[in-house]
């Protein structure tokens, strides 16, 4: 019996574009770099995933990782290799703006496909709130990864490049890393903005860029075709998604979304572990408000706090309500419905996971 996730899919719900992607011919390597007018070893048509390092510095979450696993069993071995063991900024290795929930694409293995899942609103966060997280970052040191993506295209909002300019300015040893479906490159335009190219992403001081393709080949080509300048300066990582056609791959979005069919989930308690993201990655929403994790598409793990009103280290490390969340999860996520219905790693498999667990253990065990 064919498993009912093999081809051939059938089109379940508005937006599904599987049927569409499946009948785009994969291109051979001279064929893509003919649509790129470049060549390059990184591109690999046996691969999902290229990778285009640059000569920018990458400080991101992983550049300490060897030192830190080594110290897990001691704690007091990590003080000097992170902010994230400062207690204001307790286990915090990554900072993740989600600068607007507007986005141009309803790809299938989205919330953004069912507006009944997830409305297309046009917010945009505000370059104000990205300063006042930035400054109380700058006082307490952080050393981690800057993030600017999440629920929408962040290529959509008018202050995008305002924000990451001031971040690499105040934070010079930090990872801004921007995730993008890269569509407004090809337009050459942001709305609100105005023109726009790869120059303003180089005068912007990101370091680096992650694109994520949904279409084909061809598509993926016209994006490189206008990378090509950022490559040996920003670090750039090409994520070829339309390879990825089995439902199954996806995640439910905090139980949001069924993967195998992009409909509401029903709850099925995928939970298989614990789960550190509430305490080493923090979530801002556009309004600047502090989220507890980047799964969580519906809000329902609720609001903790506002940059705009209250620093961002207070709120990390003393909201109330997000340490009672934290603890809950910390000990069993299953017990929050929300959690438990989750297929997300939780930061279980990466390194900056398990330093938070340590770094967290005493207060989150009281």
């Amino acid at each position: 019996m064919t498993d009912q996730y093999e081809y051939p899919l059938k089109i379940v719900y508005p937006g599904d574009d599987r049927l569409i992607q499946m009948t785009q011919n994969q291109l051979t390597r001279e064929q893509f770099t003919e649509i790129a007018e470049f060549d390059h070893p990184s591109i690999n048509m046996n691969m999902s995933d290229w990778v285009f390092k640059g000569s920018r510095k990458n400080i991101d979450a992983s550049w300490y990782a060897e030192e830190v696993n080594n110290a897990l069993d001691n704690v007091s071995t990590l003080t000097d290799l992170h902010s994230a063991t400062n207690d204001n900024l307790l286990g915090c290795f990554v900072v993740e703006f989600n600068v607007t929930d507007l986005c141009n694409r309803h790809c299938w293995m989205c919330p953004h496909h069912n507006e009944n899942l997830f409305p297309n609103r046009k917010v945009f966060m505000e370059l104000e709130t990205v300063k006042n997280t930035v400054d109380d970052l700058v006082k307490h040191n952080f050393k981690g990864e800057i993030i600017f993506g999440s629920y929408g295209e962040p290529l959509l909002c008018p202050n995008l490049m305002s924000m990451i300019a001031y971040t690499s300015e105040k934070l010079p040893e930090c990872s801004t890393t921007l995730i993008s479906n890269a569509d407004r490159l090809i337009k050459g335009s942001i709305p609100g903005y105005g023109k726009f190219d790869v120059q303003d992403i180089i005068d912007s001081g990101l370091t680096n860029l992650q694109v994520d393709g949904y279409d084909n080949d061809a598509r993926l080509a016209l994006y490189l075709k206008e990378l090509k300048p950022l490559i040996g300066i920003v670090n750039l990582e090409l994520h070829r998604r339309y390879m990825n056609k089995m439902a199954k791959s996806y995640l439910t979005r905090a139980g949001i979304m069924d993967p195998k069919t992009g409909l509401a989930a029903e709850r099925h308690n995928n939970a298989k572990g614990p789960c550190y993201a509430p305490i080493t990655k923090a979530f801002i929403d556009p309004e600047g408000i502090l989220r507890a994790c980047c799964h969580n598409w519906d809000r329902k793990l609720g609001d903790h706090g506002n940059v705009n009103e209250t620093p961002f280290s207070e709120l990390w490390r003393h909201s109330q309500s997000l340490n009672d969340l934290r603890k809950k999860i910390y000990h069993d996520r299953n017990t929050v419905d929300v959690c438990s219905n989750c297929d997300a790693g939780g930061c279980t498999r990466n390194v900056t996971g398990r330093a938070a667990k340590i770094l967290w253990k005493d207060i989150l065990s009281d």
